[in-house]
């Protein structure tokens, strides 16, 4: 129950009873547990489960966001990789270490670039390289990111020493989104 009671200048407040008290508090309780549930799914419908890196559904606004943030000065370009044998790797060793060995190139390509990094699906990622210095920059970044994706990792006691497949495009001012994952990924 809510009521009106009188300050000691006469202004009115309201009074609270215990019980309208306790509502009040449950009901503000309530509104920020659904704010926050609100908030882990949306997360969970724009991110990948099993790496948590931006999944496809960002790509279209990332990419467009790369062209519209292009200039002539730089280089910018679109890496589409491929994680080599998943599929061998998920035959023999079975499905718990192939997601170990996904979430190990995720974990590299997030370190080295960022929110840059989408899992596309499966084993295939989308880098944006944004503002390089040169097309041989572009290509030495991709080279340097092949050989750092090949250094070994430890799973399930199994070593695996896993290697990947890098398409590069570069970004041409009349680009797509669209026009940029297709030359990226043959």
């Amino acid at each position: 129950h809510i009521g009106v009671t009188h300050d000691a200048a006469g202004k009115p407040q309201l009074a609270f009873t215990d019980q309208a008290a306790e509502f009040v508090a449950e009901n503000r309780r309530l509104s920020s547990d659904l704010v926050s549930r609100i908030r882990d799914l949306e997360h969970q419908a724009s991110h990948d489960a099993l790496t948590d890196l931006a999944n496809r559904e960002h790509l279209p606004e990332r990419l467009r966001s790369l062209i519209d943030t292009a200039d002539q000065q730089h280089c910018s370009a679109v890496l589409f990789l491929d994680i080599d044998l998943l599929k061998s790797v998920n035959d023999s060793l079975g499905h718990t270490i192939g997601d170990e060995l996904i979430r190990a190139v995720a974990g590299r390509l997030h370190d080295r670039f960022g929110r840059d990094v989408v899992r596309f699906g499966g084993d295939e990622f989308v880098v944006l390289i944004r503002r390089s210095a040169s097309l041989a920059a572009v290509t030495n970044e991709a080279n340097a990111l092949a050989r750092e994706m090949h250094r070994s990792f430890v799973s399930g006691g199994v070593t695996l020493q896993p290697s990947v497949s890098i398409g590069v495009t570069v970004l041409n001012a009349d680009a797509t989104p669209e026009e940029l994952l297709r030359q990226a990924d043959t």
